[in-house]
């Protein structure tokens, strides 16, 4: 009945959402013999026995005081069994078992009559794929279906698609092609066609066979001169994908190739291999992802819920550059229906019917039919014939036949006539042909520059400059710092360190580009970096773009144009060795680590950077994961090898790694070791409501100089977390 999972719990408020569950069956129930032949009744339905997937169980008006124990709750259903229309409405007790609840309520057994504009679809008509996001390339699907087919409440909407792409040169061969051409029908599986071609025929447009030079996209065509006087028959083998019209010598391309297996598997749709490969695209079950573009989805798959394919769809954007590529159009080609059966029509007023709308791109044409219920049109009779063989000796044990004759063949014949009772079938339908045109660039295949560039600002009075200047020249251009946090969001994003200011920020494994981190915490760009980056990855910094402020940063300077790198170390680049190191000290000592290691810890490593810290905020969520690391991660029992807490005392992870050290060391020099971690477990408790002396002590004990950049800020108790590591790293190696 849905796809909708089994609740454990519900609301007696979900009464309206089971009822209209239950209705999509009505229309069966109403009319099945078993529930008319035992009379007015209800149904029983329990949360728990039940849940969604159950309409419940129906029972008759005398067993109620038998189902229902409560007698008052008894009486009232009886009286409800009563009072209503047994045509139209149904009783349904609802047990809500968890909360000791039951509500009697009358359901009405159909939906109301849909309107006449749901079956004229204007809404769907006015919208159009040409400037859509997602593209449908194939679909086939029903995305409504209730009650049964021939039956007072059915209800189905359809929608299907088919596509094939054609080079700009064939436009006038193939722009009338539809539905039947080019529909859900056409599964573009390749094989052998077999053409022919009638005396008379004139030669000089019809291909008899089209190869393809492997290795290539290069087609060889060529004719076969035919007498006049014959009839000439070719056969051609098209490899999957292809598509050929018999009315035109337009070879095409379909970009979905529908591969039926057998009755028992379902059909598989594969996407173009030539697309995928040509965008280097990665599929991730139903997904196909570009990985040059942060792994953006250009192509996704949807299934019924029987698991086959009904719907595939690419994203514009990326269509539109392999088109281009290509040199070719996508032609597509829909069906939309919807129907419902309804006991009357008064509704509908078309004149006449069909009603018939058409334009250049599509028609529409709608229906009211007269039907016996059961389906079959209204008055209409059926012959049958019965023919069956009078020469079958059933005592044979190997039994033969001739052909059959007049001698040994009975033939009967009659007229059936529908008698169910009147019903209507109210049916709408629209047929479109679209096409989608190439982009004027491919840059994403071709490398080709785009046609309007995107603006970055240069200097302090606002003025902006395209990629077409970026490149000559060299400047640097600035960013706000959270353009870091925004790359790293992204799927296949990196951050490496050169030195304390210097690194390489990278959308793309593989790539990137070199920055700074000047005075006020700013990033810098050297332009040209950033004016050959692909257009999508310019998007991104140029919603960070500012004007200079600042200066550029001091090592990015150095490095680039003094050719003089700074000899300076990242924090961030060295936090995993002195981590390392003080469980590596540890394991020698105490034959144990004193960081436990958790699924977490990796994804935390990457987290821990300077960028997490735009702001205070920003800085307590960076002590908290750091936290999370270390201090949360204290394995006591590692630390207890050495000493434990006098008795009646209890000592937290930082207190009993302070008394450890000062086994080792002077005890005023392990309080200064472990006095960052106590600080950046401070910071991590920190909130808008502790007081600013005590928030300013925790930031002093962290390491922090407070500068008012909180970036630096971050940087500081980074550097100061990893040298307070690599000491205690060496106090216990040296002890």
């Amino acid at each position: 009945m849905t796809d909708e999972p089994v609740k454990n719990s519900f609301d007696p408020g979900d009464v309206t959402q089971i009822a209209s569950i239950w209705r999509k069956e009505w229309s069966d129930r109403s009319r099945s013999e078993m529930l008319a032949s035992k009379g007015p009744g209800f149904f029983l339905w329990r949360s728990v026995s039940e849940g969604l997937k159950s309409s419940g169980v129906f029972y008759t008006r005398d067993m109620t005081s038998d189902v229902i124990d409560d007698e008052g709750l008894a009486s009232s259903t009886k009286e409800l069994i009563d009072q209503i229309d047994h045509e139209k409405s149904v009783v349904v007790l609802l047990g809500f078992e968890e909360q000791g609840q039951a509500i009697v309520v009358t359901v009405d057994k159909l939906n109301p009559p849909r309107e006449q504009k749901w079956f004229e679809m204007r809404d769907i008509r006015r919208r159009s794929v040409m400037n859509a996001v997602w593209v449908p390339i194939r679909a086939s699907q029903r995305i409504v279906l209730e009650g049964k087919h021939g039956r007072e409440g059915f209800l189905e909407e359809y929608f299907g698609l088919g596509s094939v792409m054609f080079p700009f040169e064939c436009h006038e061969q193939v722009v009338k092609l539809g539905w039947t051409d080019i529909g859900i029908s056409n599964n573009y599986r390749g094989g052998q066609v077999t053409q022919y071609i009638q005396p008379g025929e004139d030669l000089e447009s019809r291909r008899l066979f089209n190869l393809r030079i492997p290795g290539t996209k290069t087609r060889i065509q060529a004719q076969i001169d035919v007498p006049s006087n014959s009839t000439r028959e070719n056969t051609v083998y098209y490899p999957c994908g292809d598509y050929s019209d018999y009315r035109s010598s337009a070879v095409g391309t379909g970009l979905v190739i529908d591969q039926s297996i057998n009755s028992k598997e379902q059909d598989v749709w594969h996407l173009h291999q030539d697309f995928v490969v040509a965008l280097n695209l990665l599929r991730e079950g139903d997904v196909w992802l570009r990985p040059d573009e942060g792994y953006i989805e250009v192509a996704r798959l949807t299934r019924d819920e029987e698991g086959s394919p009904e719907l595939l769809e690419i994203r514009g954007e990326q269509l539109r550059d392999y088109l281009r590529a290509r040199k070719m159009s996508l032609y597509l080609s829909s069906y939309r229906s919807r129907v419902e059966i309804c006991g009357d029509n008064s509704h509908i007023d078309w004149d006449p019917i069909p009603y018939r709308e058409e334009t250049e791109l599509e028609r529409w044409e709608g229906r009211a039919s007269e039907i016996h219920e059961g389906g079959t049109p209204f008055g209409a009779k059926t012959a049958v014939m019965h023919v069956a063989r009078t020469d079958v000796d059933d005592e044979e044990d190997v039994p033969t036949f001739d052909f059959p004759t007049d001698d040994n063949v009975q033939t009967s014949s009659w007229t059936k006539e529908d008698e169910g009772r009147k019903l209507y079938r109210i049916e709408g339908e629209v047929w479109r042909t679209e096409v989608i045109e190439a982009g004027s660039v491919s840059e994403r295949i071709l490398w080709q520059k785009p046609q309007a560039s995107i603006e970055f600002i240069v200097d302090a009075a606002g003025k902006k400059e395209t990629r077409e200047t970026l490149e000559h020249g060299s400047r640097w251009l600035w960013f706000r710092p959270e353009a870091i946090m925004s790359i790293l969001r992204q799927r296949g994003s990196s951050l490496k360190w050169y030195s304390r200011y210097t690194g390489r920020i990278a959308m793309v494994p593989g790539e990137g580009v070199h920055f700074g981190v000047n005075p006020l915490g700013l990033i810098n760009v050297y332009a040209k970096d950033i004016a050959i980056l692909p257009e999508w990855q310019q998007r991104v910094w140029a919603g960070f773009n500012i004007a200079p402020d600042g200066k550029v940063a001091k090592e990015l300077l150095d490095s680039q144009m003094r050719a003089k790198p700074a000899n300076t170390q990242a924090p961030e680049a060295y936090l995993r060795r002195a981590y390392d190191a003080v469980n590596g000290e540890f394991s020698q000592k105490a034959g144990r680590r004193l960081f436990r290691a958790h699924q977490a810890d990796e994804t935390l490593f990457l987290a821990i950077h300077r960028f997490r810290a735009l702001d205070r905020d920003g800085l307590f969520e960076l002590a908290k994961d750091i936290a999370r690391l270390t201090i949360e991660s204290v394995d006591k029992n590692c630390l207890a090898k050495f000493i434990e807490p006098g008795k009646g005392e209890s000592w937290g992870s930082i207190r009993h790694l302070e008394e450890t050290l000062a086994t080792m060391i002077d005890a005023h020099e392990a309080r200064q070791l472990t006095g960052v971690l106590a600080g950046i477990n401070e910071l991590r408790q920190a909130d808008a409501h502790m007081p600013s002396s005590d928030l300013d002590d925790s930031i002093k004990l962290a390491g922090i100089s407070e500068t008012g950049i909180v970036v630096h800020e971050a940087q500081q108790m980074l550097r100061e977390l990893v040298d307070s590591l690599y000491k205690i790293a060496t106090a216990l190696r040296d002890a």
